[in-house]
């Protein structure tokens, strides 16, 4: 899922604000360890390579 996403739209999607603002907040309030998915789709909106 993840990476048909980062195929299909990796800068349009990091520029969209509410998307990166969603995914940092659920990365950075969890108590566990992320899941892979999770991983990658942060780093994505990071703007970091996969």
């Amino acid at each position: 899922m993840i990476s048909e996403l980062a195929a299909d739209a990796p800068v349009w999607l990091r520029h969209q604000r509410y998307a990166r603002d969603t995914v940092r907040m659920i990365s950075t309030s969890r108590r566990r360890a992320m899941g892979q998915e999770l991983a990658k789709l942060a780093t994505l909106m990071d703007g970091q390579a996969a």
